[in-house]
């Protein structure tokens, strides 16, 4: 087991410190990046992270890194997808072209419309339906006198 330093922090106190999960501070351990050592505690052992340590693994900036394809098969594909992305864009802005001209051409066909307008009373238009006899609604019964017919 390592030596206890002498400004070192628990694993959660480390975590709060750097506002980051137990979990996350864990899986530094576990990779390299936080170095710590082990004190043995009555419940079993227990990492214990030096204030530097923890300092300068949080000022390591995470890096994704992807490889160049530059041969084979897989740069034979990555031009295919680059070919049918730039074929999809010029899709995509023909059609966007297409939805504001339909959108003006709407625009102006709405102004050229004329204003919609209400009947008056005395007037009848073919669209005036004449009012009808309102139809009484039979009358309710129950179930079981619908079932005996009384």
């Amino acid at each position: 087991m390592d030596a206890h330093p002498v400004h070192a922090l628990t694993l959660e106190e480390a975590a709060a410190r750097v506002r980051k999960s137990v979990k996350t501070l864990r899986r530094w351990i576990r990779t390299g990046r936080l170095p710590t050592s082990t004190v043995t505690t009555p419940h079993g052992p227990a990492y214990r992270i030096a204030v530097e340590d923890l300092e300068h693994a949080a000022s390591v900036v995470d890096t994704v890194k992807t490889p160049a394809v530059t041969t084979g098969l897989g740069a034979i594909i990555a031009a295919a997808l680059a070919e049918r992305d730039a074929r999809w864009l010029a899709r995509l802005e023909a059609l966007e072209r297409e939805i504001r001209a339909l959108r003006e051409e709407l625009s102006l066909t709405q102004r050229a419309l004329p204003a919609p307008t209400l009947p008056t009373e005395g007037a009848s238009s073919p669209a005036t339906v004449p009012p009808q006899e309102p139809v009484s609604a039979p009358e309710r019964r129950g179930w079981l006198r619908r079932l005996l017919g009384v």
